[in-house]
């Protein structure tokens, strides 16, 4: 995605005096251009490195508990509390499967997931989202939610200087809010977990934001530790 951040590579060559014996200025010749390649090769190989880490990134971790039948499975989703019920799509037989044989009809379990979210439509005409599980990560008793604690809301900077507003909304969409001399400033996008402790918010301009989550603190601090937010309670 355009506009994420890329580790920059500042390359400075080796600049070699000639020399009036030809057979030197060939070796200075080989050399400088030995070392004009090196540099180049590294700068390919961490500008791949940064590129592949970025794109391995992707709002598709969710953790939340299902509870119902094997035919018909809700899942409820510890970041928001909002119920999607689970798509018969993806590895939906195997979830099925695990939950038959480790919990009675209606009872909640503990689910991990690499998930996506799809939308069907019902007879009325109306959509409704379904979580589409794609790879099973952990599964197991409730109790791996903390309900008192989600990671939707409203947050604000740390900063006094450079006052932002963060809303996390339950939909998975943000608004990002950025206050100057009597000026706000808005972006706007999605939001996701890429695991359980890194979110990553996707502004509809194209750029990523990335932070870390700190739970016991109930805030967000970025990837380059300028900027974090505190979730407060309006």
């Amino acid at each position: 995605m355009s506009g994420r951040r890329h580790g920059t590579w500042n390359c400075t060559f080796l600049r070699i005096r000639p020399s009036d014996d030809p057979a030197a200025e060939t070796i200075d010749k080989r050399l400088t251009m030995n070392i004009r390649l090196w540099s180049l090769t590294v700068a390919w190989l961490l500008f791949a490195a940064c590129s592949d880490r970025n794109a391995e990134l992707a709002p598709d971790y969710f953790s939340g508990e299902i509870a119902g039948t094997s035919d018909s499975l809700v899942f409820r989703d510890c970041a928001t509390s909002v119920d999607y019920l689970l798509s018969e799509k993806g590895a939906y037989r195997a979830v099925a499967a695990r939950y038959g044989r480790l919990a009675g009809p209606r009872r909640r379990v503990y689910l991990a997931c690499r998930a996506h979210l799809d939308s069907d439509t019902v007879s009325a005409g109306s959509a409704v989202r379904r979580l589409v599980v794609d790879r099973l990560i952990a599964f197991g008793e409730a109790g791996g939610c903390d309900w008192q604690y989600q990671l939707s809301g409203v947050y604000e900077s740390d900063d006094p200087r450079h006052r932002q507003v963060l809303r996390l909304r339950p939909d998975r969409t943000f608004l990002l809010t950025r206050f100057g001399d009597g000026t706000e400033s808005h972006t706007t996008g999605s939001w996701g977990l890429a695991s359980e402790l890194v979110l990553l918010l996707d502004c509809e301009a194209g750029s990523r934001m990335s932070f870390q989550l700190i739970p016991d603190r109930q805030a967000l601090l970025s990837d380059d530790r300028t900027l974090s937010f505190t979730k407060v309670y309006l």
